[in-house]
């Protein structure tokens, strides 16, 4: 039986003028952007790293989910969704203003 990965053929659109190029395919599955992982892949990257270490987080997702990946590869994608994660409480926290008055009740 043919691998499904063999099955795939991806094209690639070069630009004259910058020698620059780029794959449709993967615009459309959102690896754009610095990204090399599909948005689900890189959820289990981040969800692995985050609780054990790099190692051990690699053997968990070939074990697993049949992932081959990389101790650097889940370190820089980990690292990225982590500041993606603090920006995104950095602009929450400026975009709510801090409440004028906090109210508290202790019930004994």
């Amino acid at each position: 039986m043919q691998s499904p990965c063999a099955l795939l053929e991806r094209i690639c659109f070069y630009c004259r003028k910058c020698g620059g190029g780029h794959f449709p395919l993967d615009r459309a599955l959102d690896l754009g952007g610095g990204k090399s992982a599909a948005p689900g892949a890189e959820s289990l990257y981040a969800e692995a790293a985050s609780s054990d270490s790099y190692e051990e987080a690699v053997r968990k997702l070939g074990n697993l989910a049949g992932m081959t990946v990389s101790k650097a590869t889940l370190q820089r994608h980990s690292t990225r969704v982590g500041e993606e994660m603090q920006a995104f409480e950095r602009e929450d926290a400026e975009a709510s203003p801090p409440a004028a008055r906090v109210l508290l009740e202790i019930d004994d």
